[in-house]
């Protein structure tokens, strides 16, 4: 988010891939934790809510996240963003989300050794079953 005031939608793509039309855009809601293994510090999700059912698919089928279908909708009024989550998903539990929070200034980049660094420049996602890990380097900007 940058002093415009435009609140940016998630886009991702695969590794080493172009965005795809349809399934890299979706808006997103995650809990996840932070790891380390062998070194390499990265993310563990608990559980992923997008509104892109071909997102939620793909990351469950490629990555084998827990990732789950919900409805969404972001709006910006005034340099105020309102986003309103609900899981629609039959196969997990019920979960909402409401939240609203005002525009601010752009932050600066982030520093090593920080915990704006710690939270947020994260590269590597873990994933998989009890009996496989799966290790994934993640592309975005810092």
């Amino acid at each position: 988010m940058g002093k415009s005031g435009r609140f940016h939608r998630f886009a991702h793509a695969p590794t080493l891939l172009p965005a795809i039309p349809g399934i890299s855009r979706s808006h997103q809601i995650n809990v996840r934790t932070y790891v380390h293994r062998d070194g390499l510090p990265g993310v563990w999700f608990f559980s992923l809510d997008a509104n892109n059912p071909l997102a939620v698919w793909a990351a469950r089928l490629g990555y084998r996240l827990a990732f789950f279908h919900a409805r969404m909708h972001v709006a910006e009024d005034g340099g105020v963003v309102a986003f309103h989550s609900e899981r629609t998903d039959e196969s997990s539990a019920r979960a909402t989300f409401d939240a609203a929070w005002r525009l601010g200034d752009t932050l600066p980049g982030t520093q090593i050794g920080t915990l704006d660094f710690f939270l947020l420049e994260r590269y590597v996602l873990y994933s998989g079953t009890k009996d496989h890990l799966l290790r994934t380097h993640i592309h975005h900007r810092p």
